[in-house]
């Protein structure tokens, strides 16, 4: 599907937690999400792009998004560069 793009994998073992057993390890994100940022957050844009790995591996916040089931905000503080 070319509207969802892989940009990583977490641990499992995180999440299950909080969602119990996870289908998959992998993260994507929408062309939606994408122009959203692009749209909305330009100055965010570049940011997310160069660091989204290291957000993967190293989140300083994990947030349940409550409007829709089984999607978290993965947010890092500050990178250390």
């Amino acid at each position: 599907m070319k509207d969802i793009m892989q940009i990583g994998t977490i641990d499992v073992h995180l999440f299950e937690i909080e969602f119990g057993k996870l289908q998959t390890d992998e993260i994507i994100i929408t062309e939606e999400r994408l122009n959203h940022i692009k749209d909305r957050h330009p100055e965010d844009f570049y940011l997310f792009d160069k660091y989204v790995k290291n957000i993967i591996s190293d989140p300083d916040y994990i947030i349940k998004d409550t409007k829709n089931i089984g999607t978290v905000f993965m947010v890092k503080k500050r990178l250390k560069i």
